[in-house]
């Protein structure tokens, strides 16, 4: 019984020793990639909305009611 619980032991030591030897390299190389990128991203992404103005979508409206006067499968309520 004694070879067994020893035999564990070893097992448990080495399967400690490769997590540690996996886990450092793996947690600062995604905190270094994902970090710097997410930071401006957002900034620009949300910019160019507020440059959009209404009348473009007034021309839009005007478009569709155009285009569904013309098709006369389509049912006006």
């Amino acid at each position: 019984m004694s070879n067994n619980s020893e035999q564990s032991d070893n097992l448990n030591q080495k399967s400690s020793e490769t997590s540690q030897e996996l886990e450092p390299p793996k947690k600062p190389e995604p905190s270094q990639e994902l970090e710097p990128p997410k930071k401006p991203e957002p900034s620009q992404e949300l910019e160019p909305p507020k440059k959009l103005k209404p009348i473009e979508f007034e021309k839009t409206r005007d478009i569709i009611k155009s285009n569904s006067k013309d098709n006369s499968n389509i049912v006006e309520f």
